[in-house]
């Protein structure tokens, strides 16, 4: 089978958060169970400083609203069944940040990820390829799904490729002006609630969620609790109509890569037949954050820095959980006034 994930980030190459270790290491999963699975990324400027790619000669153009992008494709190997496909196209992606800075996302993230979205199809008939199944994840590739029901549903190349959109976080939608929607490519038809419509602006993520052949999220748990008005962010009724395609797949790690009996970033490793490694590590860590009480339990969170994540809940309780006594360690990037904070 052929499976693309289409993500916006993915270990090794780029990584903000935890969509970029689920999609790296199902891409390894896949592959180790001989299925022809690969990664199309937008090739960042982080990835262009890391890694030696190759250049395949070809080159997509995509028309985005009246201007037209050019993509060259990069792959990571040069033999049949490359791990990753990359597109160039430095006016997007050629940038320091995956998405924005500390001062708030890049004013044109939409046009960005409709670029992308586009160019992963194009990429498909560039190269020839065929997949049975395109993994779509987060808002910023959930316009796959409408494209291949849309603009490509007469193309042939097509005609047996399914979709999945995986949700990682519904606090981020792509939400944006209804003016993106001529960007897009898409008529006014699709400016109506039924549709991408969101309260006067265009959802993108409700794109994936309505025209993917299936959705999938990272648990059972949050698989419902994203139909419930508190947690679905303005589209648990999108969700609990498609309830019946919708399912929870609890996220997995990559035992390889999270392996402390032989991670060479830690001081001192271990495992579970000696475990004394950790409360070595433990020491070292409580001493370099200068805790005043290295023996009061110590909570660690490691997180993108915005209230999309709860960090505006963890912030506003610090000083409480301090006072009950508790050490705290807050490690990420993301909006200035958490990073100030």
């Amino acid at each position: 089978m052929k499976i693309l994930i289409a993500s916006p980030e993915a270990v090794p190459y780029a990584k903000t958060g935890g969509l970029a270790d689920v999609a790296g290491a199902l891409l390894k999963e896949l592959r180790l169970k001989h299925e022809k699975a690969f990664l199309v990324l937008p090739l960042y400027t982080v990835i262009k400083s890391k890694y030696k790619l190759y250049a395949t000669g070809k080159t997509i153009v995509v028309k985005i609203g009246n201007a037209q992008y050019k993509g060259k494709i990069f792959c990571s190997a040069k033999d049949e069944n490359p791990e990753a496909y990359f597109i160039e196209c430095d006016e997007l992606y050629g940038r320091p940040e995956l998405y924005g800075t500390s001062a708030g996302d890049y004013a044109d993230n939409a046009i960005r990820f409709i670029f992308f979205s586009r160019a992963v199809l194009e990429l498909c008939l560039t190269m020839r390829i065929k997949p049975d199944v395109i993994h779509c994840n987060d808002w910023q590739t959930a316009l796959i799904p409408l494209y291949l029901k849309s603009l490509y549903k007469d193309n042939s190349h097509f005609a047996r490729t399914s979709t999945v959109f995986t949700v990682h976080n519904m606090g981020y939608q792509g939400i944006f002006e209804a003016s993106v929607l001529f960007y897009a490519g898409l008529g006014r038809d699709y400016f109506i609630p039924e549709r991408l419509e969101f309260y006067g602006k265009l959802n993108l993520m409700k794109a994936g969620l309505l025209y993917s052949d299936l959705i999938t999220t990272v648990s059972e748990t949050y698989a419902h609790e994203i139909q419930l008005a508190e947690y679905g962010f303005g589209l648990d009724g999108v969700l609990r109509k498609r309830a019946g395609d919708l399912y929870g797949i609890m996220n997995g790690i990559d035992y390889a890569e999270w392996a402390p009996e032989r991670d060479a970033f830690i001081p001192s490793k271990y495992d579970v037949d000696d475990p004394g490694g950790k409360l070595r590590c433990r020491k070292i860590l409580t001493q370099k954050a200068a805790f005043a009480k290295e023996k009061l339990p110590v909570a660690a969170i490691i997180s993108r820095l915005s209230s999309q994540k709860g960090i505006d809940l963890v912030m506003s309780s610090i000083d409480a959980l301090v006072a009950m006594g508790m050490n705290i360690i807050v490690l990420g990037k993301g909006e200035a006034l958490y990073e100030r904070f």
